[in-house]
């Protein structure tokens, strides 16, 4: 009997779970069963679904609770190649590096390396992770997206 619960526990840990909790306008109970009806249909189509569970109180305005459980070693998304995040990291990282050192080299150019580094990389960093890659990402989304021809996803 332990055995068998320690399986259940370890089975359990190994899920995702998504829970989305709606209330629903006063006399629109059944447009809401059959939302929901539609939401469990197609996350059953998706790859690692395990099972749902969908709570409902009976006062009113009726309480939605659904739980969509997800097998966490099943995932449908694969990360990019990393050749193409070397190359989309290029694309934003050189014409950035070329402009500040156009508009500040003239600034910086009697500082210390060091100094100059650390001011580069300090303009730079900030410009990628929030502005430059985000919309490279955004950008080049169906390309970073499409398969590899077989290729692993970290090749």
């Amino acid at each position: 009997m332990k055995g068998r619960e320690l399986g259940d526990a370890a089975r359990a840990s190994t899920r995702s779970t998504l829970t989305i909790r709606r209330r629903a306008h006063p006399g629109r109970a059944r447009e809401c069963d059959a939302e929901f009806a539609e939401l469990l249909s197609e996350a059953a189509a998706i790859p690692g679904w395990v099972d749902a569970s969908v709570l409902a109180n009976d006062a009113a305005p009726v309480e939605y609770e659904v739980r969509l459980h997800f097998s966490s070693c099943a995932s449908p998304v694969h990360p990019p190649p990393r050749y193409k995040l070397a190359l989309l990291t290029w694309l934003g990282i050189f014409p950035l590096i070329t402009v500040i050192l156009a508009i500040a080299g003239p600034l910086i150019q009697d500082l210390h390396v060091i100094v100059r580094s650390l001011i580069l990389t300090a303009c730079v960093v900030p410009l990628m992770t929030w502005l430059v890659m985000p919309f490279l990402t955004w950008a080049a989304a169906t390309w970073l997206n499409a398969q590899s021809g077989g290729r692993s996803p970290t090749a």
